[in-house]
């Protein structure tokens, strides 16, 4: 039998990924059998997937990062839902189409909707304090990005702090285009207060306001709070349960435009 080209063990890998955090905690035994693969494949992807921090391997178990640890890490999310985010990121264009300056944060929800942005070929502004962001628009000679200044978080691939939330006051944006890891109780939510600082100046020196969530997102908590719902003016989700369709409602009726898509691979 021939070699598994990169194509195939990508693939592989991202749905040995996706059952691990379905399950939380799996036997890497199980996995061969669901997988249809040998037990040493297996422990190969794993350790792999283990080398970038997605997930952690614990006497004969794969186990899921915790909420915080997805969160702190670029890696996971860069690799995670891209399904989802690029559904979401398509529907956010007619919000974009006219935009000229954009302030982005460090979400990875957002880097779909900016590649579709700037396939329009119109000219467009890009000011962010996410590292990945020059390296995924570089392809693009119409769009300019600004990159702030700032502490670096290495795991974020990201800068923070004082100096970021400065370099985003110097700049008028006609779209801010966010994510965060927790909707709930009408409020935008996150784990880590200097992330949350730095989308509220975002959010701040825009004229609108877009927020990109996948609906596994829809009810999650966080200590720190992002913004109300009365200041988000269109939340983008994926097709939520019952439980995230009262989360988007809350936003609804606090005057929020709620676009919800198919789920990809929904009948």
């Amino acid at each position: 039998m021939g070699r598994s080209s990169n194509a195939d063990v990508m693939r592989r890998r991202g749905d040995l990924l996706d059952r691990v955090i379905r399950a939380r905690r799996i036997e890497i035994s199980a996995l061969a059998s669901e997988l249809g693969t040998s037990v040493m494949t297996v422990h190969r992807d794993l350790d792999a997937l283990a080398a970038e921090r997605l997930l952690r391997k614990e006497h004969g178990h794969a186990v899921a990062p915790t909420e915080l640890e997805r969160q702190t890490s670029a890696a996971f999310r860069l690799r995670f839902g891209t399904d989802v985010k690029e559904a979401v990121g398509r529907a956010a264009l007619p919000w974009l189409t006219a935009a000229r300056t954009v302030l982005v944060d460090d979400s990875t929800s957002c880097l779909p909707a900016l590649h579709a942005r700037c396939r329009t070929g119109v000219p467009v502004t890009v000011v962010t304090n996410f590292l990945a962001v020059p390296e995924e628009l570089r392809r693009y000679p119409h769009a300019t990005v600004h990159l702030v200044g700032g502490r670096v978080a290495p795991e974020l691939r990201a800068v923070f702090g004082p100096v970021a939330e400065a370099g985003f006051t110097e700049w008028r944006g006609d779209v801010a285009l966010i994510s965060a890891p927790g909707v709930a109780g009408g409020e935008v939510l996150h784990l880590l207060e200097d992330s949350a600082r730095v989308k509220q100046v975002i959010a701040e020196r825009c004229q609108t306001r877009v927020l990109l969530v996948d609906r596994h997102k829809l009810g999650l908590h966080g200590p720190h709070v992002v913004l109300p719902a009365g200041r988000v003016d269109v939340l983008i989700s994926d097709e939520p349960d019952p439980g995230g369709r009262a989360e988007l409602d809350a936003f609804g009726q606090a005057g929020t435009t709620v676009v919800t898509v198919p789920h990809p691979g929904a009948d």
